[in-house]
């Protein structure tokens, strides 16, 4: 990873580089290949659903807080 170095009036600040130039939407799209059927917004949807009330991903859970179980929704 490279690193940005700026020089400030309250000293130095360290940035992370950007990992890709600058692009316009017009110069990425169709660079991902998809093969088959295209998803509907509804079926993202009803995925991202079911993804957010799964108690763990990959061993971890999603709620480490200890906060009061409403928030835990």
């Amino acid at each position: 990873m490279e690193e940005q170095v700026i020089e400030t009036d309250d000293g130095i600040l360290l940035k992370s580089a950007p990992a890709f130039r600058p692009t316009q939407l017009d110069e990425v799209v169709g660079i991902l290949q998809h093969s088959g059927d295209a998803v509907s917004l509804e079926e993202m949807q009803d995925a991202v659903r079911q993804g957010a009330q799964e108690p763990e991903v990959n061993g971890f859970s999603r709620h480490q807080c200890d906060c009061p179980p409403a928030c835990r929704r």
